[in-house]
């Protein structure tokens, strides 16, 4: 294992999620302990952060990982449905400024990456106020700028975030997130693969927590997908750098190969065409950095390759057995997790896809409408899909302001100068990654750091195309969490020594 602070981080933030997730399954039926569970975790955030703020934020960052949508649990609070994400940002906010943290605030305008971040806060007070000049649906606009608030933890992770002993806490809640979230989802996989008695009132607690979306595949397969994954995929890089660039003891690889085999269990059982798309088109984009930086890249490059290739089959066997075995109830086995990948990959006439590609003319012609400044928060938009539930309802006619196209998302709502304005975010973190490397001596595990949080970097922009982030809690809140990890590295002389 490595050193002290990852391995508590690791261990506390796996028993919390697990805690967490048997807590509100435990409570879910019953309406007035489901309330008491969620003032009690608020009440044990307020009193750990009162004595550890960082860890009350770490806490933060663990529902982030694994509460999707945010609701695991939540409260009818005065008629306004108050999730616990809502709930431990306005707590830690509150301990925030009750312990007047604010004083460091000062020390961030020298990152340029706090410029960019100020800008797109004023880019959405513009979007909020075009949207309502237009009179776009309210619900529609205060979705629409819930998704984008998160941004303010940002100031929660620089103010915590500011030692070589806190990035590695950060890393501890990643590796948790894919060891916790591995087993989740073969766990999900058994009890309906099988039909295991009970199996209804998961699915309704999943459904109503929206936790995660659950669809049958035939052949014992289901799609079990959650917006929190993307962090599966983010981790995956993080600890791809580590293990393929630094120099690690045979404890420290085997764990990392555990946390990268677990990660891809999570993102195979996704289902996620844009996961795969994005992980492949990172590695791709890999290649030329890995042949500048790395002695014998191309040896290099055939021992990652054949160990990538080694844990898919290790990942696939593990999910074809979850699936298919023991067989009960007298069923046949069914198809290797090869095959329904294969079929998943190639399968573009199914309804998600369908829908997806119907809606993209449309979402293009709504975009030029306002081409500079955009439609503003909560603009919506019907068009024609051939999704069968959709058709049922409405004989395929479909109004919604989400959309599967990221990057046309924020073309119709902020324009070209929303465009612009994610494009400089990314360049910020981009020179602020290629300074903060140039000083690590190569080889150390904080040289593979930065380079793995730049390589999620990218595979998260690149998500960002077929799947939304950019506009959701999940993605905003690493790139705040990335931003605060680089400002500790250039500010901070001693993190820039090599590790021990």
């Amino acid at each position: 294992m490595f050193h002290g602070p990852y391995k508590s981080s690791f261990v506390y933030s796996l028993a919390g999620m697990c805690i967490a997730v048997l807590l509100s399954v435990a409570t879910f039926f019953s309406p007035s302990w489901f309330s008491y569970a969620f003032w009690l975790i608020l009440l044990f955030t307020a009193v750990v952060g009162l004595r550890r703020f960082d860890v009350a934020v770490l806490m933060l960052l663990a529902e982030l990982f694994v509460g999707s949508q945010g609701r695991l649990f939540s409260i009818d609070f005065f008629g306004f449905s108050l999730s616990l994400r809502m709930g431990l940002f306005i707590v830690i906010a509150l301990l925030w400024l009750l312990q007047r943290r604010w004083k460091r605030l000062r020390e961030l305008w020298a990152s340029p990456i706090s410029w960019w971040s100020l800008i797109l806060l004023c880019l959405l007070v513009l979007g909020t106020a075009i949207g309502y000049v237009l009179g776009n649906n309210r619900s529609f606009l205060f979705f629409d700028v819930n998704g984008y608030l998160f941004l303010l933890s940002g100031i929660f992770f620089f103010t915590v975030i500011r030692t070589k002993n806190d990035v590695e806490r950060v890393l501890g809640v990643f590796s948790a997130n894919a060891v916790f979230s591995a087993v989740f989802v073969l766990v999900l996989l058994a009890v309906f693969s099988h039909g295991y008695e009970g199996s209804h009132e998961v699915y309704r607690w999943v459904r109503d927590t929206r936790m995660f979306e659950i669809t049958g595949l035939g052949n014992n397969y289901y799609r079990i997908f959650s917006q929190a994954h993307i962090f599966s995929l983010l981790g995956f890089f993080i600890f791809f750098a580590v293990w393929a660039f630094a120099k690690l003891n045979q404890t420290e690889k085997r764990f990392s190969l555990f946390v990268l085999a677990s990660s891809g269990i999570t993102l195979l059982m996704s289902f996620s065409r844009s996961f795969w798309v994005a992980a492949c088109a990172t590695m791709i984009l890999m290649l030329p950095w890995l042949f500048r930086n790395a002695r014998q890249a191309g040896a290099r490059i055939g021992i990652v390759s054949l160990t990538l290739i080694a844990l898919f089959i290790v990942d696939a066997l593990v999910i074809t057995f979850t699936a298919n075995f023991p067989v009960l109830y007298g069923r046949s086995g069914g198809k290797t997790a090869v095959q329904v990948i294969g079929e998943r990959s190639t399968d573009i006439a199914e309804p998600a896809a369908a829908s997806r590609y119907a809606l993209l003319k449309p979402l293009v012609n709504a975009g030029l409408k306002y081409p500079v400044f955009g439609s503003g928060f909560g603009a919506s938009l019907t068009y024609t899909t051939s999704d069968p539930r959709i058709v049922a309802q409405t004989g395929g006619a479909y109004t919604t302001f989400a959309f599967e196209w990221g990057y046309l998302d924020l073309f119709f709502k902020l324009g070209i100068l929303g465009l612009v304005v994610f494009l400089g975010l990314f360049l910020a973190l981009f020179q602020e990654s290629r300074i903060v490397f140039s000083h690590l001596r190569r080889g150390t595990r904080d040289a593979a750091i930065v380079a793995g949080f730049f390589l999620s970097l990218v595979a998260l922009f690149l998500t960002h195309a077929l799947t939304p982030y950019l506009n959701h809690p999940t993605g905003l809140g690493f790139i705040m969490l990335m931003a605060a990890v680089l400002f500790a590295y250039r500010e901070k002389s001693h993190l820039l020594e090599p590790s021990q």
